[in-house]
C-alpha cells in the first residue's frame, strides 16, 4: 500500500514540474476578478455607477449599447475575448468590403494578434479579438473598449 502511495506522490510531483508559467493565461497574471476589471473600464468611459449592474465575472459579460450591437467579454480557455455578433449575410459583406476591411486590417493596440477577426457563424458574423493580458495588467481594458466599439459601429453602420 505504501509504495502504491509513493507512486502516485512521485507521480503528482513530476506533473506539478510540468506545469508552467503562461505569460497569456488570465488566471496567471490578473489578480482581479474579470467583473471588476469590467466595471473600473466602464466607469473610465464615463458610465454611471446607476447603469453598472452586477456582472458574473464566470459567464459572458454582455454590455448593451443604446440601439448598437451588444459588447461581450468572455474568458474563454483562460484567454480575455471581446466579441460582438453582427446579423450581416456574406453579400453585404462582400458589397460593403471597402469600408470593412480597413476596420480589420488596421493594428489595434492591446489585441494579441494585433488585428480584429470577423468569423462567419450562424447567421451573421462575429468581430472579436483576443485581449492581451499585458492590456489588462496597464489598466488598458477601458481603450480596448472603446477601440472596439468604435470598429463595431463602422461594420454594423453597412448591414
Amino acid at each position: 500500500m505504501n509504495r502504491k502511495i509513493d507512486r502516485q506522490t512521485h507521480s503528482l510531483g513530476r506533473s506539478l514540474k510540468f506545469m508552467t508559467y503562461n505569460p497569456l493565461s488570465f488566471s496567471q497574471n490578473i489578480h482581479h476578478e474579470l467583473s471588476l476589471l469590467v466595471r473600473d473600464a466602464l466607469t473610465e468611459l464615463g458610465v454611471p455607477d446607476r447603469l453598472l449592474h452586477d456582472f458574473d465575472s464566470h459567464s459572458t459579460i454582455a454590455i448593451d449599447m443604446n440601439e448598437e450591437r451588444s459588447i461581450n467579454i468572455s474568458l474563454v480557455d483562460d484567454r480575455l475575448f471581446i466579441w460582438s455578433f453582427i446579423p450581416i449575410s456574406e453579400e453585404l459583406l462582400i458589397d460593403n468590403s471597402k469600408s470593412i476591411i480597413p476596420v480589420i486590417t488596421t493594428a489595434m493596440e492591446h489585441i494579441e494578434t494585433g488585428h480584429l477577426t470577423l468569423g462567419k457563424c450562424n447567421d451573421g458574423f462575429e468581430l472579436k479579438a483576443l485581449v492581451n493580458p499585458l492590456a489588462l495588467v496597464e489598466n488598458k481594458l477601458s481603450q480596448v473598449i472603446y477601440n472596439f466599439h468604435s470598429a463595431l459601429k463602422i461594420i454594423s453602420n453597412h448591414r
